[in-house]
């Protein structure tokens, strides 16, 4: 009997402290609920910015409302039911799971899965006398957030890859550094990604049309930055640049804990706007009060590096540092270039298996033989990427590596001064949005004022400095002409892109065929006003570069271009367009393009009809430039404009 009275009595103990634990918890959650609402805490643009509302405005009639809304469509992003719409509703219920007691599963607890809202929730609320709220040990992020041995943040511009229409403008990326990869490797470093969920061999168009329209998700991911790296310098062949940030130890922490929360959260992903550009933004915009883009319909990656590098706090600039990371192909260009012309001559009788090459190799000093045989790795390699199988490839490298490793272990790479290859980082790139103002004359019709304007991104005559060369990519690029007091639209290219593809070094495997594509409304000729016809084309051909050097370059281009267009005035839909093209520049002031074609329908018995097109710039500004052209199509035109880009 006095067994289950003691039993009882220490029962009844453990009832009466749960209660008062309860009710001391009650008290301290009311307690910060209360100095929330009177601070109006879930209003702060912090708040809003965690949670990723945006305001929108709905037209009910004469009636505008405004309604919040989370970006984020994913249901366990948020505590509350109504989280997604309701920042007052999340904000209380997230402070109520703060209190909750979970051993089963510390790293679910909300001081752990949602650690950037309570880290900032200890900020703003006084806590001095909350007492009941649990000690939680977040392994999992501590883990991932390396045990506070991140020392900085770099963002990263991966260049722009035309064989994807995802990454025609390059991609972003954030890379976090670790105070260990001083003693191991940078490429063990942690890396957040962002980008949309699409299914393996998508097609480019379907992409592009489900991209516009909002027909994909996207989310943030996490990733060592080797795997990064092999993607896009080792298989994409893409250089990417590192811009180091002057962070705060706090700033750091807050991008920290919150690319943690974002982890597996998923968005509505558009192409134009809200792409990987337009998130990283918002991620930086914690810390980071400038806009770092405007608010337009697109939001193109490489602004986001050109307002970086002008931000300044006091006189400290934001970015730190700015690191080049080569792609595969680049080092092995840069290796080649860096060699003098007889080693240049050595290397390829070597790999043409030349019998003499041998013996003027064996005379060579073994710095010289080390920098050929190191410029035959690189090729190797850069040939493997598209060959991964190939036998031959995978023995002459084995081949390289032996006859490497009885020479000394120098690296000579920070010898190499590359003088050939223009090469600038992305801020110093051309700017994408482009305006156009100048006069035409016509041997068909009046003198008139001719107005370009573009959004995105550059042509073929631009600076070649923080772009890739000897190509053009354009969307939206609408020209108009007014005269007789009418604005007349005489061009608009939806999508224009093309690339030489040029080779640097004339060895086997290096260059490959030049390519187009163009999806939009021109002019049926010259001698016709109101004549626009919708029109699909592309081509295929070969460029090779006649010289190079830093003075100037000329390439020469052939390619067979085809379309396929609305019938005007039965003239046919179908039909074929070689062309040839030569590019040339004395310097970085001029570049001129002289191009002739011939136009024949394929479902029509005409004869055809010659275009041929003359184009200069002049100036080697970013922000402006000017331009003359002729151009004969029936009828002929002249035209003189001044561009201005920002």
């Amino acid at each position: 009997m006095g067994l289950l009275v003691r039993n009882f009595l220490s029962f009844l103990v453990l009832v009466l402290l749960s209660l008062e634990t309860v009710a001391a918890t009650n008290n301290d959650l009311a307690s910060l609920i209360k100095q929330a609402e009177e601070t109006q805490l879930a209003s702060h643009v912090y708040w809003h910015k965690l949670l990723h509302y945006k305001k929108k405005s709905i037209t009910d009639g004469a009636t505008v409302s405004t309604t919040i809304s989370s970006e984020i469509i994913t249901p366990n992003f948020f505590i509350s039911p109504l989280g997604s719409t309701n920042p007052a509703a999340e904000l209380n219920a997230t402070l109520k799971a703060l209190f909750i007691y979970s051993d089963d599963k510390p790293d679910s607890h909300a001081q752990c899965r949602y650690i950037a809202r309570y880290k900032w929730l200890r900020k703003q609320l006084d806590w001095s006398q909350i007492t009941t709220v649990p000690a939680v040990s977040c392994a999992k992020y501590n883990n991932w957030s390396r045990n506070n041995q991140i020392q900085s943040l770099s963002v990263i511009f991966a260049t722009g890859y035309l064989d994807n229409p995802a990454s025609y403008y390059g991609h972003i990326l954030l890379k976090f550094n670790s105070k260990l990869s001083l003693n191991t490797s940078v490429l063990l470093d942690d890396s957040l990604n962002f980008g949309a969920t699409i299914p393996e061999n998508e097609n480019p168009l379907v992409y592009i049309f489900k991209g516009l329209l909002g027909g994909y998700t996207a989310g943030f991911s996490a990733n060592k930055f080797y795997k990064l790296n092999h993607t896009y310098i080792e298989n994409d062949l893409r250089d990417m640049w590192q811009y180091e940030l002057n962070l705060s130890d706090d700033e750091l922490d807050q991008i920290i804990s919150h690319s943690w929360e974002l982890l597996g959260s998923s968005y509505v992903y558009y192409y134009l706007k809200q792409n990987c550009a337009f998130r990283m933004a918002e991620l930086l915009g914690l810390v980071i009060d400038e806009p770092l883009l405007p608010d337009y319909f697109w939001s193109n990656p490489v602004t986001i590096f050109e307002r970086l590098a002008k931000i300044t706090r006091g006189d400290i600039p934001l970015v730190k540092k700015v690191t080049r990371i080569p792609s595969r192909q680049n080092r092995f260009y840069e290796s080649f270039l860096s060699l003098t012309n007889e080693n240049q001559n050595i290397l390829s009788e070597r790999v043409s298996s030349v019998s003499s090459s041998l013996e003027k190799y064996n005379k060579l000093t073994n710095k010289d033989k080390i920098s050929i045989i190191d410029t035959l790795l690189e090729y190797t390699e850069f040939l493997i990427i598209s060959d991964k199988t190939n036998k031959k490839l995978l023995r002459q490298k084995q081949e390289y590596l032996l006859e490497r490793a009885l020479l000394p272990a120098e690296n000579l790479m920070d010898e190499k001064k590359i003088t050939s290859m223009a090469i600038s980082p992305p801020h110093k790139g051309p700017l994408p949005m482009m305006f156009r103002f100048g006069v035409y004359t016509s041997s068909q019709f009046q003198n008139a004022a001719q107005l370009q304007f573009r959004p995105v991104y550059y042509d073929l005559l631009e600076l070649d400095q923080g772009r890739i060369p000897n190509s053009s990519l354009t969307m939206m690029d609408a020209t108009a002409r007014y005269f007789d007091q009418k604005l007349i639209l005489t061009k608009l290219d939806f999508i224009k892109v093309e690339t030489l593809n040029i080779a640097q070094t004339n060895l086997p495997g290096d260059g490959g065929f030049a390519w187009n594509f163009n999806f939009g409304l021109d002019q049926q000729d010259l001698a016709c006003q109101n004549c626009l016809v919708p029109k699909i084309s592309g081509g295929i051909g070969k460029a090779y570069s006649l010289f190079n050097s830093r003075s100037g370059n000329v390439v020469m281009l052939a390619m067979f271009d085809s379309f396929v267009q609305s019938n005007y005035k039965e003239s046919g839909t179908f039909g074929i367009a070689p062309r040839v093209e030569v590019i040339f520049s004395t310097s970085r002031y001029w570049k001129s393009l002289i191009s002739f074609s011939h136009r024949k329908f394929i479902n029509d018995g005409g004869s055809g009809t010659d275009h041929f097109k003359w184009q200069t710039r002049f100036g080697d500004q970013r922000d402006w430039d000017i331009r003359l052209s002729y151009e004969k199509f029936v009828a002929d035109e002249y035209h003189i404009a001044t561009s201005f880009y920002w």
